[in-house]
């Protein structure tokens, strides 16, 4: 069939975004752009190399995403903006591709949080209540940063992206101070930007963080 055909090229797709760096991401962003759509695709097709490289790919792509986003370079110019939206669309495939994490229920997280002891640290939160993700935790804060600087642009381009990966986010319940604080800006942003579909979008994430996630944490 043409998907067991098309194996074999996952593992090649992941060794261009795994190679990506800095120069890479100068010198060749229609290839690292074109490599993200393929795997955006394959990545979906469950093929048995999709499993592997899926479990890879978290850290490359939020280095290319920093290399988009590199202090000194004005943000995300020219070229670069294509593929700093395909880091963020790949991103939240990454995050969405385990259904037994994404479709963990408010009550299991109520019930979680109900463990917790009053004068819990965020740590402590953090370590019963987070699931796994493509990423780890101090990777998660740099990609936290990111999305912060990202909403504050107001970009067009970048805003349906950006706003997708806050979003499957919070269908993972991931908790951390970053996120909190990043869930500030969205509930600022719902009144005070001055695009009707951004106050949309901010709108609908602070009510699915209002309604699943724990509220008095220590901080």
């Amino acid at each position: 069939t043409i998907q067991s055909m098309a194996d074999p090229f996952v593992p090649m797709l992941t060794l261009c975004i795994q190679h990506g760096d800095k120069a890479s991401v100068q010198q060749n962003n229609e290839i690292l752009f074109t490599s993200l759509q393929c795997l955006g695709i394959l990545l979906k097709w469950n093929l048995p190399q999709s499993k592997i490289c899926s479990q890879t790919l978290g850290p490359p792509v939020l280095k290319l995403l920093q290399g988009c986003c590199g202090v000194g370079n004005g943000g995300a110019a020219g070229g670069k903006q294509d593929l700093r939206m395909g880091c963020f669309k790949a991103l939240i495939l990454l995050i969405s591709l385990d259904n037994r994490d994404r479709h963990l229920s408010a009550q299991t997280t109520e019930q979680q949080s109900s463990k917790l002891p009053k004068d819990a640290s965020m740590d402590e939160t953090e370590e019963l209540l987070n699931t796994p993700m493509p990423l780890s935790p101090k990777q998660m804060k740099v990609l936290i940063s990111l999305l912060h600087s990202a909403i504050l642009e107001n970009t067009e381009q970048l805003s349906s992206a950006t706003f997708g990966l806050i979003k499957s986010i919070v269908s993972r319940r991931y908790i951390s101070a970053e996120f909190y604080d990043l869930m500030v800006v969205v509930l600022k942003l719902s009144v005070q930007s001055q695009k009707e579909s951004i106050r949309q979008q901010c709108c609908q994430i602070f009510l699915q963080f209002l309604m699943d996630y724990p509220l008095e944490l220590k901080r």
